[in-house]
């Protein structure tokens, strides 16, 4: 369903779709292992046989790696199950604790904290949960013989910078023997704070575009003062129906004759099918006096299209960064591209049209003026002067060439070749000079149009490019 353009004020909802589904989706993934601790009671001999968890502290700045404890004739493994793995903020680091000796102790706590984030949960059989300041304890029971592991899962946030002043999110783990005694040790994973950076990129994306995007369907809809809303230089009538040899009932009509033909015989007034279409598109903007006509009223499609995109484009990238934030890009890229189809049509067509334009003008003036190949390079203006130069006296030419816009030199010439100073032009060159002038005034009316077209396509689907390029660049983190 097309989303209607107001009237005034601009929109100040925020996005709901596939991407904030994704963030409340994984906000909620440490729900299960809260509430199965908050389910499972806490041993009561434990409480008094252990001691109390100590008094959280700050981590210090740089700990040497540990791999096990050593508590008396306690011995446990610590083992990292990514180790130097870069993690996204809202990702997890997972670390295994495996008691290989008890050392005769029948049950150990095992206390994590983490330093930035959060510990998601301490997993493994016979043990039992609490939440203390900072983590998480874990009051595990210890078989006389055998070994007996835990998995401790850190949800990493916004991590703070180590010695290399890179981020990093660490995890201190203390183990608390029966029998008394404690050894503690830092696990530490290197952090990209993806969601962060594609935010920030996405704010300096908007922040260079908003005005742009915020004007924009007021500037392809503005008229242009000094443009002409009926032709100076008429292009030639289409061609009849009977003339097309249109079948008509499965049978062609009887007596006609075909456009090709026409204009082999010299009729000079059936243009070829793509001067039609480059007359047609030029007398429509033409008629809007520079304005594009599919952008006049808020309800016509293309201004509707274009509307909902700028709108869409704007509240996604003022979205606070989360950590579903690099989710779905693609997919949101994709839609809106393959949604637009008209729109991204009738940009694409303008362009043909303009250079075809320019192409037939170039190759027209040419022709008027003997040159033995089209000026291809040449602007409008230089192409007027050129035509000029071909059929009126060297004096009316420097009263052309003295204009300075598109418009002023082709009334100039118009009201030459109505006056009596080309009286004598033969009526042949007189038709080539018209068909020549007319391309050239229909190439400024398809350049004006380009011109709105190219902001379109620049300050929507450029805007959807490097919206893409910023997460290729930005959203490099391990999923």
């Amino acid at each position: 369903m097309m989303v209607r353009e107001p009237v005034s004020a601009r929109p100040t909802g925020r996005l709901i779709g596939p991407l904030a589904t994704a963030a409340l989706c994984i906000a909620m993934t440490g729900l299960p292992a809260l509430a199965q601790a908050a389910s499972q009671p806490r041993h009561a001999a434990a409480a008094t046989a252990i001691d109390k968890p100590p008094p959280s502290e700050p981590f210090p700045d740089n700990l040497e790696a540990k791999t096990g404890f050593a508590i008396g004739a306690l011995h446990a493994t610590i083992t990292q199950l990514d180790p130097g793995a870069v993690l996204p903020a809202g990702g997890s680091g997972f670390v295994t604790v495996i008691i290989t000796d008890p050392g005769g102790n029948k049950q150990v706590t095992l206390l994590a904290e983490a330093e930035s984030g959060q510990v998601g949960s301490i997993t493994g059989a016979n043990s039992h949960t609490a939440p203390v300041q900072g983590g998480i304890t874990a009051e595990i029971q210890l078989p006389a013989v055998g070994p007996t592991q835990v998995t401790v899962e850190l949800v990493l946030k916004a991590g703070r910078p180590g010695p290399d002043r890179k981020p990093r999110g660490r995890l201190r783990l203390t183990l608390l023997p029966q029998k008394g005694g404690r050894d503690e040790a830092v696990v530490a994973w290197p952090l990209a704070d993806c969601a962060g950076q594609y935010g920030t990129a996405l704010k300096a994306i908007l922040e260079g575009r908003r005005e742009r995007m915020l004007g924009t369907l007021d500037a392809v809809s503005a008229i242009e003062p000094d443009a002409p809303t009926t032709w100076l230089f008429p292009p030639p009538k289409p061609a009849s129906p009977v003339a097309s040899c249109k079948p008509q009932g499965g049978k062609r009509p009887v007596g006609c004759v075909a456009p090709k033909a026409m204009l082999a015989k010299g009729a000079g007034t059936v243009p070829e099918v793509e001067e039609v279409r480059i007359f047609k598109l030029a007398g429509e903007v033409m008629t809007q006096k520079g304005a594009l006509p599919q952008f006049q009223h808020r309800t016509q499609p293309l201004r509707q299209a274009s509307y909902t995109l700028l709108s869409s484009l704007r509240l996604y990238m003022e979205q606070a960064p989360h950590p579903a934030l690099c989710s779905g890009v693609d997919d949101m890229v994709h839609y809106y591209q393959g949604r637009t189809g008209l729109l991204r049509s009738t940009i694409d067509e303008s362009e043909r049209a303009l250079v075809g334009a320019r192409t037939m003008a170039a190759a027209r003036v040419a022709a008027l003026t003997g040159s033995p190949s089209p000026q291809a390079a040449s602007s409008a203006t230089e192409l007027i002067d050129m035509a000029a130069g071909a059929v009126v006296s060297p004096v009316d030419v420097a009263d052309v060439t003295h204009e300075t816009t598109v418009w002023s030199k082709l009334r100039r010439l118009r009201a030459l070749l109505d006056s009596p100073a080309t009286a004598d032009l033969p009526s042949g060159r007189r038709v080539e000079t018209v068909s020549a002038l007319s391309m050239i005034e229909a190439s400024r009316h398809l350049e004006i149009a380009a011109g709105k077209f190219h902001r379109l396509d620049e300050i929507i689907y450029g805007t959807l490019s490097a919206i893409a390029e910023a997460h290729g660049r930005a959203c490099v983190c391990a999923p």
